[in-house]
């Protein structure tokens, strides 16, 4: 829920409707690497195509989807990702986010320049 209400809120504050909003994945799925100790994350970008005329329901089910469809792929490290995709990219922009969600006591929504 907290995914589909920000991807919402991005798209109300942009008008984008091509919403891509980062997540990170443990990558501890398999037994053998459960109790290893180091760090096993991957940024898993989950991108979902808003139209303004969904209800607030439909957005849920689309965003879990594409949520649960990110995490069967969580295996596979972002970069070989990037690579493969081979996306344009703007020497003058980071390429990981532009938006950064901090969820706890407080919450904030904190724009990175590039």
């Amino acid at each position: 829920a907290m995914m589909a209400a920000l991807k919402i809120l991005l798209y109300r504050w942009t008008g984008e409707r091509d919403v891509v909003v980062g997540t990170i994945s443990a990558n501890r799925n398999r037994v053998e690497v459960e109790k290893l100790i180091g760090c096993f994350m991957n940024f898993l970008p989950v991108r979902d195509q808003l139209a303004g005329e969904s209800s607030a329901a439909e957005l849920l089910v689309q965003v879990s989807k594409t949520v649960l469809g990110a995490y069967e792929h969580q295996d596979c490290p972002f970069e070989k990702l990037v690579e493969a995709l081979n996306p344009e990219r703007a020497l003058n922009a980071s390429g990981r986010n532009k938006e950064n969600a901090k969820i706890g006591r407080k919450t904030s929504l904190a724009r990175f320049s590039a």
